[in-house]
């Protein structure tokens, strides 16, 4: 074959097979390949050439490098429960009429005059029970604002469900606690209170604690102050005014 080639100084291409084969050789511009293809028949497709080889940019390389390992830690975090769990605060943050409204939003009501326009605002979503004494009362959403005598907002009360009386608030409680916790749980949370009041028989214990500026009472369902019926009470209410 070589002795074909001499001479020969065509471009790169497909030319009839210099062996006089019924076909096409391809010649790369110097000599002579071993591909070789048959004669394209009518309607056929012909190559018209080998294919050159893609080359691979090295940074679509990193960028798809980069992609994966994002993808990679994000089904892991989901695998693993979601992200990593934060410490709740203690009065939710955002504000505005929500369905209950959050306790921050509930609390940025203390101070004002039972006519303002927030109060009354709120009164229309709870079914316009403000009474005379200036008591605004939620039940559907339970929970309870209270004024002084000169129709001041002074505290909020929360409730868990009470039946005939009060739905659940069902919004973010202080320091994290939720309705099913027991005294033990608040205090697994929160410390030891500041204070215990009540108890001895005659009134159910309020164990108060300070929360950014504000005086908490955690209401629990029993009258004695004994580490046994202490151990076993559960969550009735949570005043919460400032100090």
């Amino acid at each position: 074959m070589t002795q074909m080639t001499e001479g020969f100084r065509a471009p790169a291409g497909w030319y009839p097979d210099p062996g006089g084969a019924p076909g096409q050789r391809w010649w790369d511009g110097t000599s002579w390949t071993g591909q070789f293809q048959p004669l394209a028949g009518p309607g056929s497709w012909a190559p018209q050439g080998p294919r050159p080889r893609r080359r691979w940019s090295p940074w679509a390389v990193v960028g798809g490098v980069a992609l994966l390992v994002l993808a990679l830690a994000v089904g892991l975090i989901v695998a693993l429960g979601g992200s990593p769990a934060e410490p709740p605060e203690v009065f939710p943050t955002d504000f505005g009429q929500q369905d209950p409204p959050t306790t921050d939003y509930l609390l940025s009501l203390i101070g004002q005059d039972s006519s303002s326009d927030a109060v009354r605002q709120l009164d229309e979503q709870c079914g316009s029970n403000l009474d005379a004494m200036g008591n605004l009362e939620c039940p559907s959403l339970g929970f309870e604002i209270a004024f002084d005598t000169s129709l001041t907002a002074t505290r909020v009360i929360l409730y868990p469900f009470q039946e005939n009386s009060m739905a659940e608030y069902t919004g973010a409680l202080p320091g994290g606690v939720a309705w099913s916790d027991g005294y033990p749980d608040v205090v697994a949370r929160l410390g030891e209170p500041v204070e215990l009041e009540g108890g001895f028989g005659a009134i159910d214990i309020t164990a108060h604690y300070r929360l950014d500026g504000y005086d908490v009472g955690f209401g629990l369902d029993t009258w004695y102050n004994s580490p046994d019926d202490l151990q076993n009470a559960h969550l009735t209410s949570i005043t919460i005014q400032p100090v």
